[in-house]
């Protein structure tokens, strides 16, 4: 379940960050002036947005995985084997 936690966050803030002010304030985008018009471009920041929303869809079917096979788990009935009892 950490897991899931972990790609849900990274798709939430793979899909909000290029759309907020400080994706062009950052050291990288100012240190090369190719790469901050490269990622001022529509089409670079909706792929970082199409990565953080299939990020975010893993996250949410990985959580939804663990929550069946808990519930499974749970409703499955438990196996009695008896440790000293009579063998046939």
């Amino acid at each position: 379940m950490l897991i899931a936690a972990y790609l849900i966050a990274s798709g939430v803030v793979l899909t909000m960050t290029p759309w907020s002010p400080f994706w062009l304030h950052n050291y990288f985008a100012q240190a090369w002036p190719w790469l901050g018009d490269a990622m001022a471009t529509t089409a670079v920041r909706g792929a970082v947005t199409g990565v953080g929303l299939v990020t975010a869809l893993a996250g949410v079917v990985d959580l939804m995985a663990a929550l069946i096979a808990r519930r499974a788990a749970a409703d499955a009935p438990a196996s009695i084997t008896p440790a000293d009892g009579p063998r046939p």
